[in-house]
């Protein structure tokens, strides 16, 4: 198990992750099997995703996490943002024609 806890700190490193790194450690946590160490991990990398706004990351490790709550949450927030994205582009696109 020390080499899968150096592995996933190798990603974390400094405490944030660039948005090609958060992907790259979810596809990484679901090759393991859940242990207590490796829900530390995907518990780690929620709050992590949290802080730097990456909420489909978030979303994706409390599924892991079975918090069925917080991740209907943020599948319902991801949602409403990227509805709101697609009315931007409209208004945009309505104001530069």
């Amino acid at each position: 198990m020390d080499l899968v806890i150096i592995e996933f700190l190798t990603v974390q490193m400094f405490g944030y992750i660039f948005h090609l790194k958060f992907f790259r450690a979810v596809a990484f946590l679901e090759t393991l099997e859940m242990s207590s160490e490796t829900e530390a991990m995907w518990q780690s990398l929620a709050n992590i995703a949290l802080n730097d706004h990456q909420l489909h990351t978030a979303e994706r490790c409390f599924a892991a996490l079975g918090n069925v709550a917080k991740s209907r949450y943020l599948h319902e927030t991801n949602q409403i943002a990227e509805e709101a994205a697609k009315n931007m582009v409209k208004i945009h696109l309505n104001f530069v024609s």
